[in-house]
């Protein structure tokens, strides 16, 4: 298959994709008029389609008529998302042993998924005697962490506010941020500058920087962090955040 696409497209095919990409977040059914109207086929036409796609179970029908997304789709969508982790693994493992070597640093590899973190991969550096690397488990602290900065700077008010409001802020070092107030304008600036920074807010002596991984529609997938002792990592910041940049860049072109 030609990898730039300019290969030959089968037109039913074509429109058969054409009906799935019709359903977004904001539009979870539809009725065949609306459906005809959008890809400006007449009626028959995607009635058959939708018939073909409702018998592979792809397209669901509800008692008043209208179409949904089937149930085969998130079976698929399951393997489709082990299938990115270990093309994304692939992809994004040399250039993190690169920056682990450059910086003395680990570096690890954070995906998201409904709100939560999930660990994909990490390397450290080579020949190194000490390494200083992240605690991987469910209770990962987001409001002191720099992967859970750039998680919660890209949630929505609800789920943020749920999060403030189900969550106890803990103090671990002096340099903790525990108020809402304080956490909130640290999300501003992450927001802003496209990086979080973890200044020895879980360890002293520890320093972490993150930033987003996108996906083409600027869907934050996950991110991708160098963490180290305040020795190696302080002076270093902006070129450690100007090489995560590059990095993650070269992720998403390379995934999506």
């Amino acid at each position: 298959m030609d990898k730039k696409g300019k290969g030959k497209l089968i037109q039913s095919v074509q429109r058969a994709l054409d009906i799935i990409n019709c359903f977004s977040e904001h539009d979870v059914e539809l009725s065949l008029h609306e459906i005809s109207e959008r890809l400006e086929l007449n009626k028959s036409t995607v009635h058959g389609l939708l018939n073909t796609l409702y018998i592979n179970r792809f397209i669901q029908q509800n008692d008043n008529g209208n179409y949904m997304l089937g149930q085969a789709l998130f079976n698929k969508s399951i393997y489709a998302i082990r299938a990115t982790k270990i093309k994304l693994r692939s992809i994004s493992n040399g250039y993190m042993a690169g920056l682990s070597n450059k910086y003395k640093c680990s570096s690890h590899i954070f995906t998201v998924e409904s709100n939560k973190l999930h660990f994909l991969d990490m390397t450290t550096p080579a020949n190194s005697y000490y390494i200083i690397s992240t605690v991987l488990n469910d209770l990962m602290h987001l409001y002191c962490t720099a992967s859970g900065k750039i998680l919660l700077s890209h949630m929505n008010d609800a789920a943020r506010n749920d999060y403030f409001d189900n969550t106890e802020f803990a103090r671990f070092t002096e340099n903790t941020m525990t108020s809402k107030k304080e956490i909130l304008e640290n999300l501003n600036h992450v927001i802003q500058n496209g990086y979080a920074i973890e200044n020895e807010e879980i360890e002293e002596g520890c320093i972490a920087i993150a930033v987003p991984i996108y996906t083409k529609h600027s869907d934050l997938f996950g991110t991708i962090s160098a963490t180290g002792s305040k020795v190696k990592i302080a002076g270093h910041e902006d070129d450690i955040v100007t090489d995560l940049k590059g990095i993650s860049e070269k992720i998403t072109n390379e995934l999506f």
